[in-house]
């Protein structure tokens, strides 16, 4: 994980660094419009940066992806480990499970 994401040729070569803008908070998946305009980059706070690709700029952010549940008198915060563009429409659609015990399973859509 880092708090950049890489385009880079089939050899290697890097060709432009995204950024999110903030060092804290790592990438944890991330994916591109069909278009390819935009990348879509969500960091390990549960914030999803829209970034242009063109402009390497952050254009937009969405907090609070996450779903903070309660078990046990714990709180455990759900981590996005997939992100994927639909080919055709536009929705996202996300993978996560939770960090502390590690339950897997969780689909998010979004329009």
């Amino acid at each position: 994980r880092t708090s950049s994401a890489y385009l880079m040729t089939t050899s290697g070569t890097i060709i432009r660094i995204y950024s999110t803008g903030t060092k804290q908070n790592d990438i944890s998946a991330a994916t591109i419009s069909p278009s390819n305009q935009w990348l879509y980059a969500v960091t390990e706070d549960g914030t999803l940066h829209i970034i242009d690709m063109f402009k390497a700029e952050v254009k937009s952010t969405i907090s609070n992806l996450e779903k903070n549940q309660k078990e046990d008198k714990l709180q455990q915060k759900e981590e996005i480990t997939t992100l994927v563009h639909h080919p055709n429409k536009p929705l996202l659609t996300c993978f996560s499970h939770h960090r502390a015990s590690r339950k897997r399973g969780t689909v998010n859509i979004w329009k």
